[in-house]
């Protein structure tokens, strides 16, 4: 559900359920003319395009990894998605990075706290 668009990770916007040899079928697409093409050439039937939809959570984290390299896809993909961070990926050091931050933080202001 995720793709490259020049250097910026995006959810793909539209979601399209089909028929294929009798079975449903449902694909996020970018661009509906390519799914559709499908359906003219009777690969597909039944075809309908809505609009994809995405919780806030997902969104928010897309917006905190859109500019990772596309070597992360995996799990660029893998977080945005269902919030999994995956193990030795680059993501889960900031992630470990930023917990120490704020737990420093929040000792610093304990200590600030008892000399006061």
């Amino acid at each position: 559900m995720l793709y490259r668009d020049g250097d910026k990770f995006k959810l793909m916007p539209y979601k399209a359920t089909y028929q294929q040899h009798g079975e449903e079928h449902e694909s996020y697409v970018v661009d509906k003319s390519e799914i559709q093409a499908f359906e003219e050439m009777g690969h597909i039937e039944n075809l309908t395009i809505a609009d994809a939809e995405y919780a806030n959570e997902q969104q928010a984290r897309l917006a905190e990894v859109e500019n990772y390299p596309e070597s992360d896809f995996q799990c660029v993909s893998a977080y945005v998605l269902d919030g999994e961070i995956t193990e030795g990926s680059t993501l889960q050091s900031i992630k470990q990075k930023e917990t120490l931050e704020l737990s420093i933080l929040e000792l610093s202001e304990m200590m600030m706290g008892v000399m006061f």
